[in-house]
């Protein structure tokens, strides 16, 4: 799963990555949704909670958040991606 904005998406991904922008994920003042909104917009965006899920992002810091979440949203298995897009974008060019 994806966690940048849905434009840097569309621009590049990792082949069978989902997108979920993390900002979807916020409130209008900038606070976590509820655990139960969150586990909504997992499931609306097609993560399956019995699945191994992989979060990346630009760099790795919004998929490590999004990856803290997944332990309350119950998400059987889940890990980051370190270097995420910025790693992947770099060796596919090799």
């Amino acid at each position: 799963m994806d966690t940048r904005p849905a434009g840097a998406f569309a621009g590049g991904n990792i082949p069978g990555s989902i997108n979920l922008p993390m900002p979807t994920l916020l409130t209008a003042e900038g606070t976590l949704k509820p655990v139960s909104e969150i586990k909504e917009l997992f499931q609306a965006a097609g993560v399956s909670l019995e699945q191994p899920v992989v979060f990346s992002c630009g760099g790795g810091v919004m998929a490590t958040l999004v990856d803290k979440l997944a332990d309350d949203v119950g998400v059987a298995q889940h890990n980051v991606y370190d270097g995420s897009w910025s790693e992947y974008s770099v060796r596919i060019k090799e």
